[in-house]
Order: structure tokens, then C-alpha cells, then sequence
């Protein structure tokens, strides 16, 4: 493997000239480009950032610790991947991106019931998950900073935000008002200011999820909330606080309340999907095995959603240490060279040690993979030899960087 600064050098050391690259690359590209039809023509190539992602609210651990009510939701989200949808909506469950939950984790904030919520969503349950704090959260009459420390030191903030295949989310912490002793509350002052400052900063026409504890109903001022979204795409608002699910609009607004797994509550986790045009949510039952069929707890709407990208390559998305990578093979045989070039930030590439003898390249990447290739910066590696199968190259790691691919 060679480090290399622009082609010219590459090309003196294989003996090469520029028309001999020019029109190979024009060869493979041809190629690719008839292949790439086929398959979108017979359907091969389908949409891939369709976004999955499971939701539940108010999980209300107890203050001894007792989370065993939460084990049944938790190991329905499991088993829920491959589940067929209904009949309406066609298609199975794809394996979540993550689970978002919305507040009162606690019944009240104890270090026990702290312990036991964060071994169950880091040890049963099988997928990376959020949270925002609720009221019970911060501790009613007799605040403690339990929760609210644990999620700071999760998440960064009680309020935060994070992007999943060209989604960004807004997790919004909203402080309440015990004074005003009613379970319908304002969304605080410290909340809108938040969500202006953060939305006006996100690229126009970027589809827009807000997570927060309180529901439609429970708000008190719906319209000063809705007003703060100014001119963003904001195709979501999650909600909670109330333990059951249903869907609201409001001003045009997607409103989706989250159900509970606290006792007396309905035993139902949400299961929400987002693509280029369509926004999917729907409960389904775990005790009961199936989903539900009320019209007042589903949505199925077009959307503005993330842009279309073709088979073959990842969403945008900032990178996260629990996102999965997913392995990509380039069997590159009868080729005489091989170039990666990173530019911007996009994805983390890598792949296994074998500088010597190389015969092919498996790399591993969170991210977009473009074909092309660039030679305007210093970050450019070449593997060169008789290419054959797929085995390891030499080790390349770029955090958040795109690969641009040249095959000669």
C-alpha cells in the first residue's frame, strides 16, 4: 500500500499513463452503470434509509428497583424484527435503528430503579436506545438530580440531538411546573428557545422527529410549541406522559403518543418507519400478539421524508459508537488497481491487516460509498497487484469520511 499525493505519482510508479486509467475507469463504469440498471430494473435496487425505530414512554420504575413489568415490552421489541405488518401497510418489521423512550423512567428517581433501567436497556434489550427525563424524572415535591445526572452523563444533555439516515431528532427536555399542580403543563420557555436555536441551524427541507414527554393533549401551549418549528420539516412529534398511544394533528402537525408499560396501562409498544414519502406508526400488542386495528392509535401519512438513496449504499448520518456497521465486499479480480480517497465527513472505513500480498479488499463502513475517485488531497491510499476473491487488505480507518473508489 502507498500513500500517495496525486495520480501522476501512481501512474510513473506502475508505468501507466493517464489514457490507459482514463479509459479503463470509463470500461468499469460502463459496466457498473448497465449492472446498476438491471437490478433497478428487476427491483434489486431498492430504497435503503428507511428509517425504523421502536418507541415506549413512562416505564415507571419502581424505587426499589423493580423493573420486572418492563421485561415483557423489552422482549417483544426483540422478537418483533421479521414480524409482517399488517395487511394495509405490506412488508415486515426491519430490526430498529434504536428505541426511544419519553419519560417517567422512574416512578420516582432512586439509584435503584436508575440501576435497573440501565441494565435492562443495555443488557435485554438488543438495540441502542435514547431517553428524555419526565416529570416523575426530576423527582415532584422532592427533586433529585438522579436521573437527570444519569441522562446527562448517557447523552451529553437532557436536551440533545441526533440524526439517523438523514432524520435529526430532537430530544426535548421540558421542565415542570409542580406549581401549577395539574398533569396538563406548558412547554418551558428554556424548551422553545432550544428548539429555535437548534432548528433554525438544521439545512432546510431535512425531515425533523421531536421527542418530548408531554403529549398533544397535555399541552398547554400547543401553539407557541408549534410556532418555535418556524419554517423546518418537522414530520414527527413524539410524545408521552398520558401511557397510551394514539395520533393527533395539529396546525398540520403529525402528533404520536407513546404507550406504557407501567401497570394498568395497555400493553403495546409503537413501531414508527419513515422513508422518502411515507410515515408509518402503529402499536402492536405484545400480550395479545398482534396489532392493533384502532384507526385512533395508527398513522400512516405522506411525508417529506429523508431523500431516496439507491441500493448499495448508507444514509448520512453523524457517526454514533452504537451504530452497526455492515460489511461491503469489492471483488476486484482482473484489475490492476485499487484507490480509496476520503473526502468530508460521511462514513468510517475499514477493513482487516494484510499490507503484503494483496489480493482483494473487504472494508466495513457506517456510511455512503461512492464510486468515483479524487485526488486533491492528501488522504488517498492505492492497493495495487492481481486481484482474486475476497481477502483482507491493509487496515484503513477514516471516522466520518467518505471513500471515493477507483477500480483500474
Amino acid at each position: 500500500m502507498y500513500n500517495v499525493t496525486n495520480i501522476e505519482d501512481y501512474l510513473e510508479s506502475r508505468n501507466m499513463s493517464t489514457t490507459t486509467l482514463v479509459k479503463s475507469t470509463v470500461q468499469a463504469l460502463c459496466v457498473a452503470c448497465l449492472v446498476i440498471f438491471i437490478l433497478s430494473r428487476t427491483g434489486v435496487c431498492a430504497e435503503t434509509n428507511v428509517l425504523t425505530f421502536f418507541g415506549w414512554s413512562d416505564q415507571h420504575v419502581q424505587t426499589d428497583g423493580d423493573g420486572a413489568h418492563l421485561i415483557p415490552a423489552i422482549d417483544a421489541m426483540n422478537k418483533l424484527p421479521q414480524t409482517a405488518y399488517p395487511a394495509s401497510i405490506a412488508g415486515k418489521v426491519a430490526e430498529p435503528d434504536f428505541v426511544i423512550g419519553l419519560g417517567d423512567i422512574t416512578e420516582w428517581p432512586t439509584r435503584a430503579a436508575a440501576d435497573t433501567y440501565q441494565k435492562l436497556i443495555t443488557e435485554r434489550l438488543k438495540f441502542p436506545s435514547y431517553d428524555v427525563a419526565g416529570n416523575h424524572d426530576s423527582g415532584g415535591l422532592s427533586p433529585s438530580p438522579t436521573i437527570h445526572n444519569w441522562l446527562i452523563k448517557r447523552h451529553g444533555a437532557l436536551s440533545y440531538t441526533f440524526t439517523k439516515k438523514g432524520v435529526h431528532f430532537v430530544a426535548l427536555y421540558s421542565k415542570y411546573d409542580e406549581s401549577l399542580n395539574s398533569p396538563a403543563q406548558p412547554i418551558s420557555g428554556d424548551a422553545l428557545e432550544y428548539l429555535r436555536s437548534n432548528l433554525s441551524k438544521v439545512p432546510a427541507g431535512t425531515p425533523i422527529v421531536v421527542a418530548t414527554h408531554l403529549c398533544l393533549d397535555s399541552i398547554t401551549n400547543k401553539d407557541e410549541f408549534v410556532d418555535a418549528f418556524g419554517e423546518a420539516n418537522v414530520i414527527l412529534v413524539l410524545g408521552g406522559h398520558y401511557h397510551k398511544a394514539s395520533v393527533n394533528k395539529y396546525r398540520g402537525i403529525n402528533f404520536v403518543q407513546l404507550p406504557s408499560p407501567a401497570a394498568n396501562s395497555p400493553s403495546e409498544i409503537t413501531a414508527i418507519r419513515i422513508d422518502s414519502e411515507r410515515l408509518l406508526a402503529v402499536p402492536f400488542d405484545y400480550e395479545k400478539g398482534k396489532w392493533s386495528t384502532d384507526s385512533k392509535k395508527i398513522l400512516d401519512t405522506k411525508i417529506q421524508g429523508p431523500r431516496r438513496m439507491p441500493a448499495g449504499s448508507q444514509s448520512a448520518q453523524k457517526h454514533d459508537g452504537t451504530a452497526k456497521s455492515r460489511p461491503l465486499f469489492l471483488d476486484t479480480r482482473f484489475r490492476r488497481g485499487f484507490l480509496l480517497s476520503y473526502q468530508n465527513r460521511w462514513a468510517e472505513i475499514e477493513s482487516l491487516p494484510h499490507e503484503k500480498n494483496i489480493e482483494s479488499i473487504a472494508v466495513t463502513l457506517s456510511g455512503r460509498i461512492n464510486q468515483g475517485y479524487s485526488f486533491s488531497d492528501r488522504r488517498s491510499w492505492i492497493c495495487t497487484g492481481q486481484f482474486s476473491n475476497v481477502l483482507p487488505c491493509s487496515m484503513i480507518r477514516s471516522a466520518s469520511r467518505p471513500m471515493r473508489i477507483l477500480i483500474f
